[in-house]
């Protein structure tokens, strides 16, 4: 009759609705369930489905529509972690590679001269300056072993303390001159640069971005070849 048959769909769709309530009905089924299977009887798995087929397939269409939720999330979880900036890190790579240990300084304090070029201006620089030598420097390109000053704690790097040209492969005893005057324990962040346009002249010019300059600081993935190093006594 259609009184029972309403009692056995409002069953089903407690069961449906919440599966967890269902795993329980198993053991101890609810009074409804018990008052259906009494007014109905015995019921083949046949009538069974055909009872529970429109539950079920609106089931699956909402188990669906909440698994299609979770990988939306998923996608928009892994996009973020993609978005995200790559974490930059110091140190030596494969083919790139600073020798720090063994750094000495050479002979104290001697004097150096610098011209300046600025248009049709010419001056020239005679200061004193520091030299510190590195045993070895790798370099996988022509380029530059570069100095920037610590200040505060920070590296500095909108200004050179020092430069040297590198050729290709295994550099030995390689000096740099500090342009200024440097104590013992006076801390700096020596790095690779490239030559970009391999004129051997270290192009410390700002472009576009504001962060990068024209030779290019040397990286292999996210690893900048850079060490802190400080002035040996």
């Amino acid at each position: 009759s259609p009184f029972p048959m309403v009692i056995w769909a409002g069953a089903s769709v407690a069961c449906c609705a919440c599966p967890t309530p269902a795993i329980k009905s198993a053991r101890r089924p609810a009074a409804s369930n018990v008052f259906a299977a009494m007014v109905i009887g015995p019921i083949n798995r046949k009538q069974r489905w055909r009872l529970m087929g429109p539950m079920t397939m609106a089931t699956k269409t909402l188990l669906a529509a909440g698994l299609l939720a979770l990988l939306m999330v998923g996608v928009g979880q892994a996009q973020q972690a993609t978005d995200a900036p790559a974490q930059i890190t110091m140190g030596n790579g494969e083919a790139n590679a600073i020798a720090t240990e063994g750094l000495a300084r050479i002979g104290g304090e001697t004097a150096f001269s610098q011209v300046r070029i600025d248009g049709a201006a010419i001056s020239t620089l005679r200061a004193t300056s520091t030299a510190i030598q590195f045993p070895e420097v790798m370099i996988e390109q022509p380029g530059w072993l570069v100095l920037h000053p610590v200040i505060d704690g920070k590296p500095d790097g909108d200004m050179v303390s020092g430069f040297t040209y590198l050729d290709a492969g295994k550099n030995t005893d390689v000096a740099v001159r500090i342009d200024h005057p440097a104590e013992p324990g006076d801390r700096f962040l020596v790095m690779l640069h490239s030559d970009a346009n391999r004129d051997r002249v270290f192009d410390f010019v700002f472009v576009e971005d504001g962060i990068n300059v024209e030779d290019r600081a040397v990286f292999e993935g996210t690893r900048m070849i850079a060490h802190v190093i400080a002035v040996p006594n």
